[in-house]
């Protein structure tokens, strides 16, 4: 394999990275709060279907 003639700009690089690892950890915080967003939503829904399932033995 030949050598690359073309010099790497590691300024550029670092650039880019930096670039995509901001974007990346925004991405991770919105998830981040859509999980606990849906966590949260999962929760209510159980306390819901528990109250009903009570509710429905109370009445057999």
């Amino acid at each position: 394999m030949e050598p690359n003639d073309q010099e790497v700009d590691w300024r550029e690089v670092a650039f880019l990275l930096n670039g995509v690892n901001e974007m990346l950890a925004e991405k991770i915080h919105k998830q981040d709060k859509e999980f606990a967003r849906l966590q949260a939503q999962h929760k209510r829904m159980q306390a819901s279907s528990l109250i009903i399932k009570n509710n429905l033995s109370q009445n057999n």
